[in-house]
């Protein structure tokens, strides 16, 4: 039988699991021997990160193990280290379990509380707080705006190919030069049941996203 301590925390050492989702965690505590004591759900915010907090501090919590730290875990992750928890990811569930018993999320709960006691679960999450984190974020982004800006000056060619009155307008000026060239533009919207005017518009419409685009990657450099 397990003691307290004075202020009701129970002495004898517990291991945690969490399975992670966009809405609700759902967390398990299992003891030593790998029985199972009980669970909970929690929401994923603010007020649902501190809940857990509450609820853990019933028991004295060797380690918890989180699923999916890098994505629906990391919030939970930090506040739990925050808190001086030691946290390690749980990276694949456990296929015996699955097959066994089947998905629910008070058995992936347990399943990682398990894994966390048995040391399957050995994975020190990556630290997403300070510089690191900041740079793999704007990393990110400036690689999405380069995707994004790539797809945008392939339209431009694809779309000047079927207007050859344009191509010949175009032909020979590097990247930059066509998109300025395109960007000065003014077509007639009035006209624009015209394929001249129609692709002018079209044109100098995805210029302008190119143009927007250059100012973002710009700004993350």
């Amino acid at each position: 039988m397990s003691s307290m301590t004075a202020d009701g925390v129970s002495t004898q050492p517990v291991y945690a699991g969490v399975d992670t989702h966009k809405d609700t965690h759902h967390a398990g505590i299992v003891d030593e021997d790998g029985r199972q004591i009980t669970d909970a759900e929690f929401g994923t915010d603010r007020a649902g990160n501190e809940a857990m907090l509450e609820w853990l501090a019933q028991w004295w919590v060797h380690q918890v193990a989180v699923e999916q730290t890098g994505s629906y875990g990391l919030g939970l992750t930090t506040v739990l280290r925050e808190h001086g928890y030691t946290v390690k990811e749980l990276n694949r569930p456990d296929p015996t379990v699955r097959a066994t018993v089947g998905k629910s999320d008070p058995v992936d709960a347990y399943t990682a509380a398990q894994a966390a006691r048995t040391g399957r679960a050995d994975i020190t999450p990556k630290d997403h707080s300070g510089i690191v984190e900041s740079i793999r974020m704007l990393s990110t982004a400036r690689a999405s705006a380069v995707k994004a800006r790539s797809v945008a000056l392939n339209q431009i060619r694809d779309l000047v190919i079927t207007a050859p009155v344009l191509r010949e307008k175009l032909a020979g000026l590097t990247t930059r030069k066509m998109v300025a060239v395109i960007w000065s533009w003014r077509p007639n919207r009035a006209e624009a049941g015209d394929p001249v005017q129609g692709a002018k518009l079209a044109l100098r419409g995805i210029a302008g996203r190119v143009r927007d685009l250059d100012s973002e990657i710009k700004a993350y450099d």
